[in-house]
């Protein structure tokens, strides 16, 4: 739903995900909007600091 993937190192199968993009401009609108709503709920800078935290308190050994 937010992207593709192709084999690394076969430019045949980059070459036609590159087509595929090419030929269906409107599922990739649609997909860019869902990566961009990902990226700002999931890497916000909120987000961050709260993982953060949380790795920081594991490392002490405290829960909260």
């Amino acid at each position: 739903e937010t992207g593709f993937l192709f084999e690394p190192g076969n430019s045949v199968d980059l070459a036609e995900t590159i087509e595929y993009c090419i030929n269906h401009t409107e599922e990739i609108k649609l997909m860019s909007e869902k990566v961009r709503q990902l990226a700002e709920r999931e890497y916000c800078s909120e987000m961050h600091i709260s993982r953060l935290e949380s790795e920081f308190k594991k490392g002490l050994g405290r829960k909260n």
